[in-house]
């Protein structure tokens, strides 16, 4: 899933993206109530057939 700036996570609002690897994409995000900066990493949904 490819987050975007200004998607809302729960009390995070994403920023941008740092970086991505084979296993996730890490993003910077900020925290809606406390403006605190932080990252996020989010791996990739998998089906299972």
């Amino acid at each position: 899933m490819e987050l975007t700036p200004g998607t809302v996570i729960d009390r995070y609002t994403v920023d941008d993206r740092l970086g991505e690897g084979g296993m996730a994409t890490v993003y910077r995000v900020r925290h809606t109530q406390l403006g605190s900066r932080h990252a996020i990493k989010c791996s990739p949904s998998r089906t299972h057939e």
